[in-house]
């Protein structure tokens, strides 16, 4: 194992300090006994002549970055969950941070066939962020979501700063999203 110098890290983890910096070049089964067939014995005589081919390539980067968006959609996903089914046990709006964000929810069920619902955001500057937001409520098309001006005559507050989208959700999706929240705190 070898802790990888700061330009071979890529940039998305240098901040993410849980990562650390070690990267495991190769590993294998010792056989003392047959050295042709002894894992490092092998590899001494592979890196010889250098080991940079040991080092991260473009496929590890892309993994990790992978790994990271997966890791970071997940998590948002699961601050909505449980934003949607704090507002509904407590009747009004609910707000939990998220990556030194914090994401409000809203959920308005004047009748069982008109459940609207509210998700904000503040300190999210980037698109993307908001479009993860959005896309964990299941069953709800990026397009059925409306941007809020002013929420008012909703009850809700948008501060300076905040992006506020509303639609309607049927009372499935919503008992969809609840059992979601309810699994995360099992």
């Amino acid at each position: 194992m070898t802790e990888l110098s700061k330009s071979v890290v890529p940039v998305e983890i240098r901040s993410e300090a849980w990562l650390g910096r070690w990267w495991l070049g190769a590993a294998g089964v010792r056989q003392d006994d047959t050295p042709q067939h002894d894992f490092y014995s092998c590899l001494k005589r592979e890196v010889r002549n250098g080991s940079d081919h040991l080092l991260p390539k473009d496929w590890d980067v892309n993994r990790i970055r992978l790994e990271l968006a997966y890791r970071s959609t997940k998590q948002l996903h699961d601050v909505v969950y449980r934003a949607i089914a704090a507002s509904v046990r407590a009747g009004r709006p609910v707000r939990y941070e998220a990556r030194n964000h914090y994401v409000q929810a809203q959920v308005d069920a004047r009748t069982p066939d008109e459940i609207y619902l509210l998700i904000g955001a503040c300190g999210v500057y980037d698109p993307k962020i908001v479009a993860v937001l959005l896309s964990a409520v299941p069953d709800v098309k990026a397009d059925d979501w409306i941007p809020e001006p002013d929420s008012a005559h909703y009850g809700a507050k948008i501060e300076q700063g905040e992006v506020v989208y509303s639609t309607v959700i049927t009372s499935d999706t919503l008992k969809a999203i609840i059992a979601k929240a309810i699994d995360l705190d099992d």
